[in-house]
């Protein structure tokens, strides 16, 4: 129980400083390939058309499905994807935060 106490105040003081560090990140604007894939998300969204059908992008396809959760989450725009991506790196910053306290204890 003793460990779980001292643990208390470095979760929440780690959560919000990369909360904070990674929350600059919401102004960027998507990228060529970002933009490609949201349109292709756009699509799945809207008409429900299959992604890569009308596009000539190969890469790997379960990207499109990233950008459809930041659609139906957020909306379609820059901002809605950044958000989510937002959220999954807080999510991993969590995740190695408990990896790493686990670990470092024994």
């Amino acid at each position: 129980m003793t460990a779980r106490r001292s643990e208390f105040p470095f979760f929440p003081l780690a959560m919000a400083v990369s909360l904070l560090l990674l929350s600059t990140h919401l102004a960027l604007p998507l990228s060529g390939d970002n933009e490609i894939y949201q349109s292709m998300a756009s699509d799945l969204f809207r008409f429900h058309a299959l992604p890569y059908l009308g596009s000539w992008d190969q890469n790997f396809p379960g990207i499109v499905y990233m950008h459809w959760v930041s659609i139906v989450l957020f909306g379609n725009s820059a901002f809605g994807f950044q958000c989510l991506d937002l959220l999954v790196h807080v999510a991993m910053s969590v995740l190695l935060y408990r990896i790493l306290r686990r670990w470092l204890n024994g």
